[in-house]
């Protein structure tokens, strides 16, 4: 085997990669193109033929290799960009279907929910909510992944969070309900809804005057602004569900309370009959 043919056998045995390639391909580039000009620049300085050879030789393999490895990497970092940027494409786009699909089948259902678990997804598109375990309205909304659960804090309760992809169709759908259920309230007219204005108008509770229970089952009426919670032995509390203060206040003109507290035995239970 000829000493040619041996060089070329040990070349090609160690281009085992894409980097060695470049690099070879560049000093064969760089030597065809400079051999002349680096010859004349080295005769300059009066260098033996022999010398001068070998010189240029090594010259023209080191910058090779140094264009060559420069090459490489711009190379591979374009490249390393392209490879990124179809993947976050790829996942961009694999996040959007996945969203799109979680929002079909969410519009589908909404409509089915009670009205306590619409309450809940509106109260979760303003943030993170901490819930005690067993909570049932958020219980199937997380197994159908509409809601997930951040963190957890203690052996009873958790964090979490809706769908970012839900929230801005629950924000549009929850203010659809307050604008109903205002609407239901305004044209109620029941004779004891004046009685129950002037009730939440007012913090202190007047322990003189009587309150007719129909103006409890006026409340119970509109569970989905009004909540009576009870106290202790000697009375009970109303509250009025965010966000109906403001909207009462601004849409229909009405000051209501947040909170109330009624003493019992101001509950007239039956009506005396003359």
């Amino acid at each position: 085997m000829s000493e040619t043919t041996s060089t070329v056998f040990k070349i090609l045995s160690s281009l085992t990669s894409t980097k060695a390639s470049v690099k070879y391909i560049s000093i064969g580039v760089f030597l065809l193109l400079s051999w002349s000009k680096v010859s004349l620049l080295i005769a300059k300085f009066n260098v033996p033929t022999e010398q001068k050879n070998l010189i240029v030789l090594f010259v023209s393999l080191g910058l090779g290799s140094l264009i060559g490895e420069l090459i490489y990497k711009i190379i591979n970092g374009i490249w390393s960009k392209y490879q990124n940027s179809r993947k976050q494409s790829r996942e961009r786009l694999e996040k959007e279907n996945f969203n799109t699909e979680l929002l079909v089948r969410f519009k589908k259902v909404y409509p089915y929910f009670d009205y306590e678990t619409k309450r809940l997804f509106y109260r979760l598109s303003k943030g993170e909510r901490c819930l005690e375990w067993g909570y049932d309205e958020v219980d199937v909304p997380l197994k159908n992944g509409y809601v997930c659960k951040v963190a957890n804090i203690d052996r009873e309760r958790d964090i979490f969070r809706i769908h970012p992809a839900l929230i801005s169709y629950v924000v549009k759908e929850w203010a659809k309900e307050v604008e109903l259920q205002l609407n239901n309230f305004r044209n109620d007219v029941s004779p004891y809804k004046e009685t129950f204005l002037k009730l939440m108008a007012t913090e202190k509770d007047q322990c003189g005057d009587s309150i007719d229970r129909e103006v409890i089952e006026f409340v119970n009426n509109h569970r989905a602004i009004f909540q009576i919670e009870a106290d202790d032995h000697e009375g009970f509390y109303i509250t009025t569900y965010e966000p109906y203060v403001s909207e009462c206040e601004k849409q229909l003109n009405i000051a209501l309370l947040e909170e109330k507290h009624v003493l019992k035995r101001r509950i007239v239970m039956e009506k005396t009959v003359a």
